[in-house]
């Protein structure tokens, strides 16, 4: 767990890169709010490993448990990112309806990224219910 705030750097570095991919180089997205949507996600949860690296020491798991946690919060953080970055450069928005008003990509993209954002937030929520349990058995 405590790897996660290198992790949590790193994705928050690809965060900082996202916005300026978008500030400098405009016209490689089909939807710009995609991007900046991917920016804000990647520095978000960039943010939240970080925080969950430095209170490993606090989260009661088995070390198969904080494995599988640690796994599932390293995908769904930058599966996130990389998928909100493709759906702003491709302009899908049926995943994303806020972020990608307006636009649209080929069916299979949205279908595609429409399973990966649904597999991140199932992802998310099982890691995030661990800690939770991790957290209280430390109490």
């Amino acid at each position: 767990m405590k790897k996660l705030t290198w992790w949590g750097t790193l994705l928050f570095l690809l965060g900082l890169l996202t916005g300026l991919m978008l500030a400098m180089m405009p016209g490689v997205a089909n939807n710009p709010r995609g991007i900046l949507a991917a920016h804000l996600e990647a520095i978000m949860s960039g943010m939240f490993l970080i925080i969950v690296g430095l209170m490993a020491d606090r989260i009661r798991l088995s070390t198969r448990a904080s494995s599988i946690c640690a796994g599932l919060l390293l995908y769904g953080a930058f599966a996130n990112w990389i998928t909100a970055t493709i759906a702003g450069i491709l302009g899908a928005s049926q995943a994303t309806p806020i972020a990608g008003a307006g636009h649209h990509a080929s069916p299979a993209a949205e279908h595609v990224i429409r399973i990966v954002l649904v597999s991140v937030a199932f992802a998310m929520i099982a890691a995030v219910g661990m800690l939770l349990v991790g957290l209280r058995r430390s109490e």
